[in-house]
């Protein structure tokens, strides 16, 4: 658990940083090459149509200045139509809702461009730009006017909008680019000191676990050793008890009564067990020193078996007798 702790926040310290620069970075390219030129390019947008607006209206006029006002008009209108095809290239990388209100915009703008030059070429001769023939021409075309001027308006909200959050976005980033490694670093120095203090925990264990082994492995030997010594100390009386019982069997210090030879025969199978016993303390101390030989039985599969299940009514049996000399012992 320490280790994942300061994995995580090692990772978290190198990342953190690494995410949060370029989300900076990127924003930063966003609002320096896309949004904020977006909205510079609206503006002259609006400054255009205003102009045009002005230059149409004193080209009606059919005054003195009217070959300039209609240089002008011609040249905010092709401002105009630069601004439009800019702003079509930045639009696309802000998002739907630019893109919506910019062809809203154009569809306004050309709206008014056509009620403009119907205003200019509805009298050439300036008759009815008066009274209320002017009036009938001129209430379209201030409609249409503030239809664009609206829509343009609109645009320019939503972008400068994009830009307010893009320019808070930024500075957000910039504190939390700070603030992350420095809340991280006290996370890692508690999981240095954890890892620490588990590495010794850990060393005190194995040390204990290896006194334990060895503590084991003491005993193993002299209970092995003390099963060594019980065994040759009865494996040999036994084996002369034994000897003599034979030759009591068989007569040979003399003839046994009828009444005595069962009891003869029940001595000498008692020594018998005793010493199977013995021996198989002696396997058992054998297999615990990791000495017991072993023998490959050549054979078909049910000798093996056969084999196998004698093996495992021995060992049973070697348990129960060594539960009885427990208990007596």
């Amino acid at each position: 658990m320490p280790l994942a702790l300061i994995a995580s926040a090692l990772v978290l310290i190198l990342a953190a940083p690494l995410f949060t620069s370029t989300r900076l970075q990127r924003l930063r390219r966003h609002e320096g090459n896309v949004s904020a030129p977006a909205l510079v390019w609206v503006n002259d947008l609006e400054s255009a149509l205003g102009e045009e607006t002005a230059a149409r209206s004193e080209e009606a006029e059919r005054t003195n200045e009217s070959a300039d006002a209609h240089a002008s008009a011609t040249k905010s209108r092709a401002t105009a139509v630069k601004d439009l095809r800019i702003l079509d290239s930045l639009v696309r990388d802000i998002g739907p809702d630019a893109i919506s209100l910019l062809a809203e915009a154009r569809v306004s703008i050309m709206a008014w461009q056509q009620e403009e030059d119907m205003f200019i070429a509805a009298d050439t001769s300036g008759a009815t730009l008066h009274g209320a023939g002017a009036s009938a021409t001129r209430t379209p075309r201030w409609k249409a006017v503030q239809a664009a001027l609206s829509k343009v308006q609109a645009l320019d909200d939503t972008l400068a909008s994009r830009s307010n959050f893009e320019r808070e976005e930024i500075a957000r980033l910039e504190r939390l680019n700070g603030l992350v490694p420095a809340g991280l670093v006290p996370v890692a120095l508690l999981a240095l000191a954890a890892v620490g203090w588990t590495a010794r925990r850990t060393r005190k264990l194995s040390r204990e676990a290896s006194r334990g082994r060895h503590a084991a492995e003491q005993a193993l030997a002299a209970k092995s050793a003390l099963i060594r010594g019980v065994t040759h100390d009865l494996r040999n009386p036994l084996g002369a008890a034994r000897g003599y019982m034979e030759l009591l069997a068989d007569g040979v210090l003399g003839p046994v009564p009828d009444a005595q030879v069962k009891t003869v025969a029940r001595l000498r199978s008692l020594i018998d067990v005793t010493l199977d016993t013995v021996s198989d303390l002696l396997e058992l101390s054998r297999a615990e020193e990791g000495v017991l030989s072993s023998h490959r039985i050549s054979g078909s599969a049910d000798t093996r078996l056969s084999v196998a299940s004698i093996m495992l009514s021995d060992l049973a049996s070697i348990g129960s007798r060594l539960e009885k000399l427990l208990r007596l012992s």
